[in-house]
């Protein structure tokens, strides 16, 4: 079984992104690139936009940075292997 790194599964879920027509950054960016905040500080986030979340438990799929989660924790495996069922899923529903 091939051994499956990050940056596989950020590019995993980028193609997630990109079908969904979501934007890839977790905060919404101005112009120079900096992150958009509110009037009193806040960051601002793009709700739909997937990304990935890591501790000590493992890793998720989550929204909204770090809203609503996806995906139970897990290994990076088994992260990739959700991400990837995401993604087949959404492509066989659009051919129907």
């Amino acid at each position: 079984m091939q051994r499956i790194t990050k940056n596989q599964v950020y590019r995993m879920i980028e193609l997630l992104n990109d079908t969904l027509e979501t934007p890839r950054d977790v905060y919404e960016l101005n112009e120079d690139g900096s992150i958009k905040r509110t009037e009193d500080g806040r960051p601002i986030s793009n709700p739909r936009t997937i990304s990935l979340y890591g501790d000590i438990c493992g890793w998720r799929l989550e929204t909204r940075a770090g809203s609503r989660e996806l995906t139970s924790m897990g290994t990076l495996r088994e992260t990739y292997d959700k991400a990837r069922a995401m993604y087949d899923g959404i492509n066989m529903a659009r051919e129907i």
